[in-house]
């Protein structure tokens, strides 16, 4: 389900939020995650699902961090996932639901900060 391009537009601060994943094999998915403001990149991440060791884990590499950061996914439904790397400063916890046209995810340190976004499937 989460194969596809997925975007959020945000209309008041003219930011587009942009997600495209793509399946490689059965243990490795692929994804960009992208934020743009009237065409100027603002941040991007190279982001994966994939199986290590018989886990599952999300994958998200930033110019932020000096290393991918691995989140382990924990509990997976057959509308979504959570992931959790208690170590890591933020987030610690990620968490997505899809439907069929749309996605919503939460990002949060498990406490006070959280961050949500809804996508909607790019046609």
């Amino acid at each position: 389900m989460l194969i596809g391009t997925w975007e959020n537009t945000d209309h008041k601060d003219s930011l587009l939020h942009t997600e495209k994943w793509s399946r490689t094999n059965d243990s490795l998915l692929v994804g960009f995650g992208l934020l743009t403001r009237n065409n100027d990149t603002l941040f991007q991440e190279k982001l994966s699902i994939q199986k290590i060791d018989g886990f599952w884990y999300y994958i998200a590499d930033t110019d932020e961090n000096p290393m991918p950061v691995h989140f382990k996914i924990n509990t997976q439904t057959d509308d979504g996932f959570e992931a959790v790397n208690p170590v890591h400063d933020f987030p610690k916890y990620i968490n997505y639901r899809i439907t069929k046209d749309s996605l919503h995810a939460l990002v949060s340190d498990g406490e006070n900060k959280k961050i949500e976004f809804d996508f909607f499937r790019r046609k």
